[in-house]
């Protein structure tokens, strides 16, 4: 039992370590004990702080493929790039949503 929580202790400085402001990682770090937070919790979270720098670079990376799409899709006369741009989009969007337990 020990060595169980010695790794969940490990884990949890890790997080702390890696991540200085760990609060949208949708979890809660409050007295080493670890708690994933709940939908509501996750909301209120992203709300108060924004987005994470890795959620912005996907956020940007979406709105330059539709732009590109559009530009190849009026210069190719097909419609095949906007088609490619909603399908990754609809992956980064649904990359954006929490995760309920």
């Amino acid at each position: 039992m020990k060595l169980i929580r010695k790794n969940y202790l490990a884990i949890i400085q890790l997080i702390k370590r890696q991540n200085p402001n760990y609060s949208h990682l949708g979890i809660n770090l409050t007295s080493d004990r670890l708690r994933i937070l709940s939908y509501k919790e996750t909301i209120v979270i992203k709300a108060e702080n924004g987005l994470t720098n890795q959620e912005m670079y996907w956020a940007y990376a979406a709105i330059s493929t539709t732009i590109l799409a559009v530009i190849y899709t009026f210069w190719f006369k097909c419609p095949m790039p906007l088609v490619l741009s909603f399908a990754f989009n609809a992956v980064t969007v649904a990359q954006f949503e929490p995760e309920d337990a």
